[in-house]
C-alpha cells in the first residue's frame, strides 16, 4: 500500500470514528464561565461586600481584541454606572507618559538621556551634584536621581490640594538647597518631584505646555480624545466622583505646570486601552517604535517611566480620590487596565498581575460543578505556609471565597469535592483530607508560585472590616496641645505637628502633610486617609513622642517619633 493510500484510509477511520461518537451522543467537554462574568463578579464582591470602591472599570486587551468590564457608580446614590467612556484621575500612570515624551524628543535628536537636567533649567538654578556627578535626564526618568519624593518646600493654602499653587520658583529653590546624600544612579527611590521636573524640563525645551505635547505628541496620533489634564464640559460630564478611603467625597488634585508631569492626567478604560494597544504593537502605529524603547531596562527592574518584571511592564497611580492601575505582558502580548473611583486600594491594582496571569480563553476554562454547603464547610478555616503567609477561606451563602492581605476576595469554584480552582484566573486549588474527612492542607497558587498551606484552624476568618471614618471627639483647641512640636522618626523624616484653626496639621518633612483630628485624648486621626497617631508620656506624664501608623504608608513614614526638644 502507497502512503498516499494509507493516508486516504487513515482519514477515512477518523471520520467514521467522528460519526460513531456522534451517534453515541459524545460531546466534548462544555466550555466554563465567560471571562467577564467572572471578572464583573469579583469586581461586584469589591464594592458590595469588601465596601473598597464605589464604582470600577477593566479594560483588557490582546490579539484577540478588547474588552470592557464594569461595576458600580460614578457616585453614590443615583448616579450614573461606570463604563469604559467614564473619566478618571489616573495619578502617577501620568509618568508613562512625560516619559514617551522624553523618549519621542531623544529621537528626534532634541536630547539625550545622558543630558545633565542643568543643561535646561535657567543658570541661576543650582542642580544639586554628588562625588562629582550630575543629574540626568536619565537619572529623572528612572527615578534614580536621588531627589526626594516630594520638593520639601510645600507651602499651600490647603493641605487637601498641595499642588495647585507650586511655582517654578518654589522648584528651583528647592533645587538649588537640596543635598543629595548619595551619587546619582546609584540607587532607585520613587521620586514625583523627579518626574515633575521632567516634564517641566521637556515643557522648557519645545516652549509647549506640557498638556499641549501630550495631547498632540501621544493622544492625538492615538485618537485619545479623553486624556486630558483641564477637562472640557463633555469630560467633566462623563467623570467620576473621587472618593477616600472611607466613601467619602474629594475633589480631583489640580497640578501647577510644574508638577504635571508626576500625575496630572484623567483618562478613560478605552483610551488606555489604545495606549497599551499601541505598547503592544496590537495596532499600526507610529509611536510603537518609540515606546518600545521606554520598555529597555535601564536600572535594575526600571525602563523609562515604566517598572518591569520579565516580561511584564506595570504602573500605578493614586490621587487622593481614585486609584488607577495599568500592565501589560510583552510575551503574550495581553495588557489590563484598572480604574476605581476610590483612593488607598491597593487589591484593586493588586488584580491587574492577577488579570494579566487568569485564563481568557471560554475554551480553556473549567466548568465548575454543584457540592453541598457541607462540603465547602469542610474547608473553612485558616491556612498557613512554611513562610508564614495566612491564608483565609470562608463561606457567603454556597460560595467558597478566599481572604488574603491586600488581594481582592478570590472566589473558588469546584471541579470535584476536593479540587477547585479560583473563579477568575483558573488556577488549581486543592484540598487534601484524612481519612476521617477533615482537611489537612491546601495546595495553591495565588501569586505566582505553588505553595502548601497547613490548616491551622476551622474557626472561619473574622468578619470582613469594612472601612469607616472615625469617630472625631468634640474638644477644645487646648486639648491637643500636647500633640504640639516636632519629631524624628527613625527614617530620619521629621514631623511638625502644629495648630491649624479647630483642627492638628501634620506636615512630613519633604512629603506631605495631612488635616488630623482627636479620636481620643491619646490619639489624632485623618479623615480621608487611613492615618493615625498616638500620644507616647513618660512616667510623669510627659509628651516624649508620637507614633504613626497607617497600612499603606511606606516603612520611612511610620513607626515611632521621638519629640525633639529644643536646646
Amino acid at each position: 500500500m502507497t502512503t498516499k493510500s494509507k493516508a486516504w484510509n487513515l482519514c477515512i477511520g477518523l471520520a467514521l470514528l467522528l460519526v460513531a461518537l456522534v451517534m453515541w451522543g459524545f460531546k466534548p467537554p462544555a466550555p466554563g464561565e465567560d471571562f467577564s462574568d467572572a471578572v464583573r463578579a469579583m469586581l461586584q464582591d469589591h464594592i458590595d461586600l469588601e465596601r473598597k470602591s464605589t464604582g470600577m472599570v477593566v479594560g483588557i486587551i490582546d490579539e484577540h481584541g478588547s474588552k470592557i468590564i464594569s461595576y458600580g457608580k460614578r457616585d453614590h446614590g443615583q448616579s450614573p454606572d461606570v463604563d469604559g467612556d467614564t473619566v478618571f484621575e489616573i495619578g502617577s500612570t501620568t509618568k508613562t507618559f512625560t516619559a514617551l515624551l522624553l523618549q519621542q524628543l531623544v529621537d528626534q535628536g532634541e536630547m539625550k538621556l545622558d543630558d545633565p537636567v542643568a543643561k535646561y533649567l535657567p543658570a541661576s538654578v543650582k542642580m544639586p551634584t554628588h562625588g562629582g556627578k550630575q543629574i540626568t535626564l536619565l537619572h529623572l526618568a528612572t527615578h534614580t536621581s536621588g531627589l526626594p519624593d516630594d520638593p520639601d518646600n510645600y507651602a499651600p493654602r490647603d493641605w487637601n490640594d498641595p499642588y495647585t499653587d507650586y511655582s517654578a520658583e518654589m522648584l528651583y529653590s528647592f533645587l538649588s538647597s537640596y543635598t543629595l546624600t548619595r551619587d546619582p544612579g546609584s540607587q532607585w527611590q520613587y521620586s514625583n518631584v523627579g518626574m515633575g521636573l521632567l516634564g517641566h524640563i521637556i515643557a522648557l525645551r519645545t516652549g509647549k505646555s506640557y498638556e499641549t505635547l501630550v495631547a498632540n505628541w501621544i493622544c492625538s496620533p492615538l485618537g485619545m480624545d479623553s486624556t486630558r489634564i483641564s477637562l472640557s464640559p463633555d469630560l467633566k460630564a462623563r467623570s467620576v466622583v473621587g472618593h477616600s478611603c472611607y466613601g467619602d467625597a474629594q475633589s480631583d488634585l489640580i497640578f501647577s505646570e510644574v508638577l504635571m508631569g508626576g500625575g496630572a492626567l484623567h483618562s478613560t478604560a478605552n483610551d488606555l486601552l489604545k495606549y497599551l494597544s499601541a505598547n503592544l504593537d496590537l495596532s499600526h502605529s507610529p509611536l510603537t517604535a518609540i515606546m518600545s524603547e521606554t520598555h529597555n531596562v535601564r536600572f535594575q527592574n526600571q525602563g523609562l517611566g515604566w517598572a518591569v518584571s520579565g516580561d511584564t511592564l506595570f504602573h500605578n497611580g493614586m490621587t487622593l480620590g481614585c486609584t488607577s492601575s495599568m500592565a501589560f505582558d510583552t510575551k503574550q502580548r495581553r495588557g489590563v487596565v484598572i480604574l476605581s473611583n476610590q483612593a488607598f486600594d491597593p487589591e484593586a491594582q493588586n488584580l491587574v498581575s492577577i488579570l494579566l496571569r487568569s485564563e481568557w480563553k471560554p475554551e480553556n476554562r473549567p466548568r465548575a460543578i454543584s457540592v453541598d454547603d457541607r462540603t465547602l464547610d469542610s474547608y473553612v478555616g485558616q491556612y498557613q505556609s512554611s513562610d508564614k503567609r495566612t491564608v483565609a477561606v470562608r463561606r457567603e451563602g454556597h460560595r467558597l471565597l478566599v481572604q488574603l492581605p491586600t488581594i481582592p476576595l478570590l472566589e473558588l469554584l469546584p471541579k470535584s469535592k476536593t479540587e477547585f480552582f479560583l473563579r477568575v484566573s483558573c488556577r488549581p486549588v486543592t484540598f487534601q483530607q484524612d481519612a476521617q474527612g477533615t482537611t489537612q492542607t491546601m495546595s495553591a497558587d495565588f501569586d505566582g508560585a505553588q505553595s502548601t498551606f497547613n490548616r491551622i484552624s476551622d474557626l472561619p476568618p473574622a468578619p470582613l472590616l469594612v472601612p469607616s471614618p472615625p469617630v472625631i471627639m468634640t474638644e477644645t483647641p487646648e486639648s491637643q496641645a500636647d500633640f504640639l512640636g516636632t519629631y524624628m522618626l527613625p527614617s530620619k523624616r521629621v514631623v511638625t505637628v502644629s495648630r491649624e484653626g479647630d483642627h492638628l496639621l501634620v506636615v512630613y518633612q519633604g512629603w506631605m502633610g495631612f488635616h488630623a483630628y482627636p479620636e481620643s485624648e491619646s490619639r489624632i486621626c485623618c479623615t480621608y486617609v487611613p492615618w493615625e497617631a498616638t500620644l507616647e508620656r513618660n512616667g510623669g506624664g510627659e509628651p516624649t513622642g508620637i507614633t504613626l501608623a497607617c497600612p499603606i504608608f511606606e516603612k520611612q513614614f511610620i513607626g515611632q517619633a521621638a519629640k525633639i526638644v529644643p536646646k
